[in-house]
């Protein structure tokens, strides 16, 4: 609902699932369902996407704006370009302009995949592309391959900087802690 005014003008909700793969459901059309009401003069959007590589881009699947009256609707969503794939949904619903609109979901289905539970491996952006990741910038994936932009180590210490890492070379008086193991200098004999 949009009744408080936080929820108003473009706010919006995500609804991610868990990890699952699809199979080849031998001759079914959908391996998804689900029911949704989008109700009121100043209702905004929703969508569903899914992801192939743990959140880090999303692909539209079915999306759908304004007023649908106060009925239920169930929608049947081919997943057959996902066959072989782990992958995760996202519904998305946006508020619109006002306070007199409300949206909702209801009896989520899959069909012809395996469940494999929450996302667990967990990866770290390299924005430098350094090797190294920033242990503050993640995002939690199905699958085991890092998403493009990250990977499996967070020991970076300035990702901002490709010459800046672990094991990197120190350059002696110039303030900087090129190796990452704590000192603005190391100590280097001549």
């Amino acid at each position: 609902e949009t009744l408080q005014p936080a929820c108003q003008n473009g706010a919006f909700a995500v609804l991610r699932s868990g990890c699952f793969k699809v199979e080849d459901p031998q001759g079914a059309d959908c391996q998804f369902s689900f029911n949704y009401n989008m109700w009121g003069a100043a209702i905004g959007s929703m969508s569903l996407e899914a992801s192939r590589n743990g959140g880090a881009t999303w692909d539209m699947i079915w999306t759908l704006d304004g007023n649908q009256g106060s009925a239920w609707h169930e929608v049947f969503v081919n997943l057959s370009a996902f066959i072989g794939d782990t992958i995760q949904l996202q519904f998305t619903g946006y508020s619109g302009p006002a306070r007199t609109s409300q949206m909702a979901l209801d009896e989520l289905k899959l069909y012809g995949v395996t469940i494999l539970g929450e996302p667990d491996q967990v990866f770290y952006r390299d924005q430098d592309g350094d090797g190294f990741g920033d242990a503050l910038n993640l995002t939690i994936s199905c699958t085991s391959i890092p998403p493009a932009g990250y990977v499996a180590n967070a020991s970076d210490c300035d990702d901002a900087n490709s010459f800046i890492y672990p094991g990197g070379v120190e350059f002696p008086c110039n303030g900087e802690d090129e190796n990452c193991n704590g000192l603005a200098d190391d100590a280097i004999a001549p």
